[in-house]
């Protein structure tokens, strides 16, 4: 495998992995704030020449006067960053993404959209009496204290590929997001997908309670 060099104004990182550790680092020092520019002019500018590697640097940043940064809504300790606009509104921009400088693929916002479609069930799952959510049903570790990861034990991405095979139709160009969270969701207009795919994972779909490690070192369905 290549390793990416990531140049970030005269900075420059060997892999992306090295310019990703960086950034958490450098936002972890700055810490939770309304605005970055106020609390360190530095870190503005080079948020500034991060977010220019954005694929969609010229729409997100056209308006930019300062970046808030903040928890996410998802993920314990992690932080997000966000835009501020000179007329106050706030645009989402992945530091991640800013870092790879790919966009996502339409494949991965249409999973993104069908997994947000399922939400429901993966809660039902989880609030369920008969669901024990203190150990890895794959290697018996405790999980009280640690936060359980809810795993398909068919591969999502075959529920996909086979829901695909019996239902045809074009895949959506555009999706919104939501708030907070700003996951991929369907637009209106095509939220029949999420209907269609919800009923076809209800009865396909198999759960389980997994550790971080059992199912992000899982074999990646192919």
């Amino acid at each position: 495998m290549v390793r990416k060099e990531v140049v970030i104004g005269t900075t420059k990182y060997k892999t992306q992995k090295e310019c990703e550790n960086h950034v958490r680092q450098q936002l972890a020092a700055v810490g939770i704030t309304k605005s970055v520019r106020k609390r360190n002019p530095q870190m503005y500018d080079f948020l500034i020449l991060l977010c220019q590697r954005h694929p969609r640097h010229l729409d997100k940043l056209k308006s930019v006067a300062d970046f808030e940064v903040c928890e996410t809504a998802l993920q314990k300790n992690a932080l997000a960053l966000n835009i501020i606009n000179h007329d106050g509104t706030i645009t989402e921009i992945s530091w991640r993404i800013c870092v790879t400088g790919v966009a996502k693929s339409p494949h991965t916002k249409f999973a993104s959209a069908l997994r947000q479609s399922v939400d429901r069930q993966i809660q039902e799952y989880k609030e369920s009496p008969s669901t024990n959510m203190n150990v890895c049903s794959l290697c018996s570790q405790s999980l009280r204290n640690k936060i359980p990861h809810i795993d398909h034990i068919t591969h999502f991405e075959k529920l996909i590929r086979d829901f695909r095979e019996i239902n045809t139709f074009d895949t959506p160009d555009e999706y919104n997001k939501r708030p907070i969270t700003y996951k991929t969701i369907f637009r209106p207009c095509d939220e029949w997908i999420g209907d269609l795919f919800y009923d076809y994972h209800a009865q396909h779909a198999t759960l389980r309670v997994s550790c971080a490690d059992c199912n992000l070192t899982r074999t990646k369905y192919k």
